[in-house]
């Protein structure tokens, strides 16, 4: 990142911050602005049309780094849902620097009581979290997430 340039943030964004921001950032926080969609309302078509063949998700805080592709992401997008049915992800502040997003979200559900890391059954899970997002030709090509 330039050492002057500001990073471009997705929410009230004013017309100066706008007007700095690069095609190529503009382009990828639209798709973030998709995958958070799609992750929330059809997680399979998320996987489909938001992710690169070979994406890795990296979570330093827990020692993973799942290089599963797409399928290893849809494997694990399919064990959060059974784990938090009602989950959705909440995004506070998105910013873009290149071809990286970076997202500060609540993740928010309710525990199935499958899953013991996401507590009992019925009771409310919510994790705030950052998610580094590495786009490649508008797809994600690897998520680090720091919790």
């Amino acid at each position: 990142m330039h050492p002057k340039k500001r990073l471009s943030r997705v929410a009230a964004i004013s017309r100066s911050e706008e007007d700095t921001m690069s095609a190529e950032e503009k382009r990828n926080l639209d798709a973030a602005r998709r995958w958070t969609h799609l992750y929330n309302t059809d997680p399979d078509r998320c996987c489909d049309e938001m992710l690169t063949d070979d994406c890795e998700v990296l979570m330093p805080a827990r020692n993973v780094h799942d290089k599963g592709g797409r399928e290893g992401y849809r494997l694990a997008v399919r064990t959060n849902l059974e784990a938090l049915p009602d989950r959705r992800q909440r995004v506070l502040s998105p910013a873009a620097d290149g071809d990286r997003v970076f997202v500060e979200m609540v993740w928010e559900g309710t525990s199935s009581g499958v899953h013991a890391q996401f507590g009992p059954e019925g009771s409310p899970f919510r994790l705030h979290c950052i998610s580094l997002l590495r786009f490649v030709e508008g797809c994600i090509a690897s998520e680090t997430v720091f919790v």
